[in-house]
């Protein structure tokens, strides 16, 4: 009788170990091309930890204790540098061999004494559990707010996301308000807004915890005008015990279009001129949006991002994505953004639903020459595929632009 180990994980493994080293050994022999695609990770451990607001500070996750966005875990030897999702989770798959994982300090919080640091060994299995537990240093609010939306392609309904994060380190109640362009239909929202006046939207919130983040999504229905620029506003406001007073907002304009490529990468500041100049301090904050054209339902999609040598992957922060993504950045600035079990439809079922976005921002190295060129180049996956959209982006420097100190050409 065939014994079947089942484990319910994303690489569905379904038989014994014995089993599993025979067809192993059977696949290397005969289809070696199988073990080597990039995209294949089933055969590689699946080695994972939170980082946590540790409340009590007994150095243990409990219950009620949130996990944190966008914290660093360094992993060595190889130095690749991973993020937390927004469930505070980080994911690595490895092969078998000795590793380190490190918490990367930060001046506002102190890791809890114990969870510093893991020194593991990866053989066979799974290892959950590597948790750092942070407590505040000082407290503080401060909250970000991020929109982003897929493209606005004339007569659809286009999805958009907003995300409100916690960067602080007090427990915030606030309230965001959102004013779309006066030609966009509002269809709905999930959740649905507190209120709604006029055009403009209002939702409120409470108890975010330092590190968390809470997306809206949002669905609007777009004028039949190409060319038209579209600008909307999100405010972010926090709640001081009397009134909300406005914290951050986010601005965000793009172009009804009729017919376009819905898998693409854009950055902010877009730059001026041409040569599209921006300031030499600019923070380049970049989004990849994909859409499922194909005839099925794609269950993981893979961005992989070569970021150029002259941006400071150390600077590089998650700023928001339409679905849990696991990410990781190794020491050739090679990005990888990857979104298991999405379980995106495809479009002719499902237009506005088969859309995804991921947001990041990173920073380019101080003192870059003028005329310094820095190439950027994306590509989508979807399932085990090769790769199905790629773009290319093409950065160049100047000190000085109509008078402006400007540098980065996209």
């Amino acid at each position: 009788m065939n014994f079947m180990d089942y484990t319910d994980d994303v690489c569905m493994n379904l038989f014994t170990q014995d089993q599993g080293t025979r067809m192993r050994t059977s696949i290397y022999s005969s289809y070696p091309g199988i073990i080597s695609n990039l995209d294949c990770v089933t055969l590689r451990n699946k080695i994972s930890g939170f980082v946590y607001y540790d409340i009590n500070q007994n150095g243990q996750k409990d219950v009620g204790e949130n996990g944190m966005f966008n914290k660093t875990i360094l992993r060595l030897p190889d130095s690749v540098i991973t993020s937390t999702a927004i469930s505070g989770e980080f994911i690595n798959y490895l092969d078998t061999g000795s590793y380190v994982l490190e918490l990367q300090p930060n001046s506002l919080w102190n890791i809890i004494e114990g969870n510093s640091g893991y020194s593991i060994v990866v053989d066979t299995m799974a290892l959950c559990c590597n948790d750092f537990g942070v407590t505040p240093t000082t407290l503080f609010d401060d909250i970000s707010i991020n929109y982003s939306a897929s493209q606005y392609r004339c007569g659809f309904t286009v999805p958009a996301w907003i995300t409100v994060t916690n960067d602080g380190t007090s427990i915030v109640n606030g309230m965001i308000r959102y004013v779309p362009h006066d030609s966009m239909t509002f269809i709905s929202a999930n959740p649905a807004p507190d209120n709604v006046s006029g055009d403009t939207l209002y939702f409120n919130f409470s108890n975010l915890f330092p590190g968390q983040s809470l997306t809206i999504q949002l669905f609007y229905e777009m004028p039949l005008t190409p060319g038209l620029l579209l600008c909307s506003n999100t405010v972010a406001s926090v709640y001081d015990g009397s009134t909300y007073q406005p914290f951050t907002e986010d601005l965000y304009c793009d172009e009804i279009t009729c017919s376009f490529d819905p898998n693409d990468k854009k950055v902010v500041p877009p730059g001026v001129q041409p040569s599209h100049y921006i300031l030499k301090t600019d923070t380049l904050l970049y989004t990849v949006r994909f859409q499922n054209e194909g005839n099925d339902t794609a269950f993981t999609v893979v961005i992989r991002d070569q970021l150029s040598s002259l941006l400071n992957r150390n600077t590089v922060e998650l700023v928001a994505s339409s679905h849990p993504v696991i990410f990781s950045i190794n020491t050739a600035n090679l990005a990888e953004f990857r979104f298991e079990n999405i379980l995106l439809p495809h479009k002719s079922i499902n237009e506005s639903g088969s859309q995804g976005f991921v947001t990041f921002r990173i920073v380019p190295f101080q003192g870059l020459p003028d005329g310094t060129v820095i190439n950027n180049e994306a590509g989508i996956y979807f399932d085990y595929n090769t790769c199905d959209y790629q773009y290319c982006f093409r950065n160049a420097c100047d000190n000085n632009s109509g008078g402006n100190k400007r540098n980065f050409r996209i």
